[in-house]
């Protein structure tokens, strides 16, 4: 929208209930003095993005670069002009240093952009002149309405930006469009599970591995491993896919779900949940439930880089200062992950994350499991993986023969 101050300062926005038949209902509005954000020394007008990008979802959307707010910013206040050289930058005599050379296709460029976003976050350390800008952000609005003055009518999340019509065109618009990508977790191997199930004959330690998984909010789409039988070790070899499809909002790093309240609803209704994906190993038991052995939560967004190996992988790692990724930005990771139960080691995942857009995934489509398209290899396990409750001569080979022979061939030959 175009508009002209101070005639047109004053921005109303209206939420509306949709009928079929009649005028449609008003639930509530909100109004925003523009001028006073548009002149405020706090540049309320577009919020900092947290980094400079060129391209992508979140691609720099100001008329002007970092560089130049930057430069306008001490040109207003009186300041002399920014001093940009290698891996600094001098403002008001004060020093700010960080990366400035880029590759750019094989070639280094020196490029001031991101350091001055950063200067930007900084300005409120600026002596005298120096005060908070405003960072990118969705403002939450109230929704108030005449006929019930006072009472809240709902919420309506929003931002704004405002850039001046005698700057170049910003581009266009942000779509916030929920995007479809397809997460595909695989996990490969566990290490170091406790040994839950104790054998009547031989008194020997085992569990019955497997893994569970889903995204936070979306249970419905609960996925599991098949059952590595007789872990003797806490060793589980598994070669599995788990694929999860989601709607996702980049700009506000959530996952968009539409299902009803209750099963009297009739309409479903959409819910915004933070991207976090539950992995859990558990035992498996055939005439009882399963039993619960420990949980690991990743928030995709933020979570430890994986241990290169399962020595290396401990439970710590979820808590100190260990290096965070987001499959976000990096759309691969593999590592180790430990699982815990009420604050102990109770075993460690190999695991892997690809994030793939909906186009990307039509392309090269994969399937759940070790399924087609692109199977995944069956897992080599040792010869003692196996269930005793279906295959009893297995298990008498094992469990009895192995550890008794002695004394059934003494007792035969006695005979």
């Amino acid at each position: 929208m175009h508009a002209t101050f101070p005639q047109e300062s004053l921005l109303s926005v209206l939420i509306y209930d949709f009928d079929l038949v009649g005028g449609d209902d008003l639930i509530g509005e909100t109004r925003i003095d523009l001028e006073n954000r548009f002149y405020s020394r706090h540049r309320a007008s577009c919020g900092l993005p947290t980094e400079y990008s060129i391209d992508g979802y979140n691609a720099w959307r100001d008329c002007l670069k970092p560089s130049e707010l930057l430069s306008k910013l001490c040109r207003d206040n009186g300041l002399e002009d920014p001093l940009f050289s290698p891996g600094r930058i001098t403002v008001a005599e004060k020093v700010f240093t960080g990366k400035t050379l880029f590759m750019n296709e094989d070639e280094p460029v020196e490029c001031y952009e991101n350091l001055s976003l950063k200067i930007l976050h900084r300005w409120a350390e600026i002596p005298v002149v120096g005060c908070k800008l405003v960072p990118e952000h969705i403002e939450t609005r109230t929704l108030y309405s005449k006929a019930r003055p006072g009472m809240d009518q709902g919420q309506v999340q929003m931002w704004i930006d405002m850039f001046p019509m005698d700057l170049p065109h910003p581009g266009p618009s942000v779509d916030i469009s929920p995007r479809k990508p397809k997460g595909c977790v695989f996990i490969w191997n566990t290490e170091d599970v406790i040994l839950e199930d104790s054998n009547f004959l031989t008194g020997q330690q085992s569990s019955d591995i497997y893994i569970k998984g889903w995204l936070k909010g979306l249970e419905d789409d609960r996925q599991e491993t098949d059952v590595h039988y007789n872990s003797l070790t806490g060793e589980g070899n598994f070669n599995w896919r788990f694929v999860f499809p989601f709607s996702y909002l980049p700009a506000e790093k959530i996952i968009v779900v539409r299902k009803r309240e209750s099963i009297f609803s009739l309409d479903k209704t959409e819910q915004k949940l933070p991207a976090i994906l539950m992995l859990q190993v558990w035992d498996f038991e055939t005439l009882s439930s399963d039993d619960f052995l420990g949980t690991v939560e990743l928030d995709l967004h933020g979570f430890p880089r994986g241990a290169k190996t399962a020595k290396s992988c401990k439970v710590d790692m979820m808590t100190d200062g260990t290096e965070k990724i987001s499959i976000f930005q990096q759309k691969r990771a593999r590592g180790w992950w430990p699982f815990s139960k009420s604050g102990e080691l109770t075993g460690k995942v190999e695991a892997e994350f690809h994030l793939v857009t909906a186009e990307e995934a039509e392309k090269n489509p994969v399937g759940r499991a070790r399924k087609e398209p692109e199977p995944l290899p069956k897992p080599n396990r040792p010869d003692t993986s196996f269930s005793w409750f279906v295959n009893p001569f297995k298990c008498f080979f094992h469990l009895v023969w192995r550890s008794y022979k002695k004394y059934i061939i003494i007792a035969l030959v006695e005979d």
